[in-house]
């Protein structure tokens, strides 16, 4: 019996310390709204309405977050990147992921209006993040810009 709960106890703590096992609790496979004013709205993938964003509401890869006049949306992307959108702007969560190495990526596309980030320049070595606008894509991996 000793045999078989040392066995579990070894197992259990080998899966803890897998890569996969750390990543998972790192970051959040989905963007967070943090703060909102005004009228925003959020279009979930495969939806044909969108709804009304509240705070706390999570949010997925494929989703488009629309800010109306006089309006103002906050996300957590992952921890050390905060996108904020403006008034009259909608945004596309493109992609949202953790890479194999642990790097947590996000990329917006910036359909229309203004967008302002905010990076933790602590967080450099694991963030990602860059934004695509219709003149171009700008990102941020950390490499100089």
């Amino acid at each position: 019996m000793k045999k078989l709960l040392a066995l579990l106890m070894t197992t259990a703590l080998l899966g803890l310390s897998t890569p996969s096992a750390l990543a998972a609790d790192d970051s959040p496979s989905q963007a967070k709204i943090m703060k909102i004013t005004g009228s925003v709205m959020v279009k979930l993938p495969g939806a044909e309405e969108a709804v009304p964003a509240t705070v706390g509401m999570m949010i997925p890869q494929g989703a488009e977050i629309i800010t109306g006049e006089e309006s103002t949306a906050f996300v957590r992307m992952h921890e050390g990147i905060m996108a904020t959108a403006d008034e009259n702007t909608t945004i596309n969560v493109e992609d949202l992921s953790v890479s194999s190495d642990g790097t947590r990526n996000a990329l917006l596309n910036l359909k229309s209006g203004n967008l302002v980030s905010a990076l933790d320049p602590s967080k450099k070595k694991f963030n990602n993040y860059g934004v695509r606008t219709p003149q171009g894509c700008c990102g941020r991996p950390w490499h100089g810009l």
